[in-house]
């Protein structure tokens, strides 16, 4: 149901256009691997550009620091991605092991949007002032 929430505005705001653009990257999972910078997608019969396909991490971090972009103080918690107010902890719940598992929690993530209501006020990465 969350899911379902999160893309009608993106649906809905995307009617007027004829191309839409994402901030996927290969490297953050096997299964965007092969993500083209710019492709045809069919569900939503627009041109997709992803021109951060080709970065790395590194690259993020890098661009972050070097331009002072703003950040969710969640990403420093160890969330992979951050989303609505209530999807972090959920999902953190949802992909925690149980104590006697012998292995290490897996990165939370959740989904791509960003509310208001938001309790965690984006911030400067560590060490910017400006």
């Amino acid at each position: 149901m969350l899911r379902a929430a999160q893309g009608r505005p993106l649906e809905e705001g995307l009617t007027a256009y004829r191309a839409w653009a994402t901030g996927l990257r290969r490297d953050e999972s096997p299964t965007r691997a092969n993500t083209p910078v710019v492709g045809w997608d069919e569900k939503r019969r627009k041109v997709k550009v992803s021109p951060i396909a080709r970065w790395t991490q590194d690259d993020v971090d890098a661009y972050v620091t070097e331009h002072g972009v703003l950040t969710n103080p969640l990403l420093m918690d160890g969330y992979a991605s951050v989303g609505c107010a209530p999807a972090p902890a959920a999902s953190w719940r949802a992909r925690t092991p149980a104590p006697d598992a012998g292995r290490a929690a897996p990165r939370p993530s959740a989904g791509c949007t960003a509310d208001d209501h938001d309790p965690h006020p984006l911030q400067r990465p560590p060490g910017r002032t400006t």
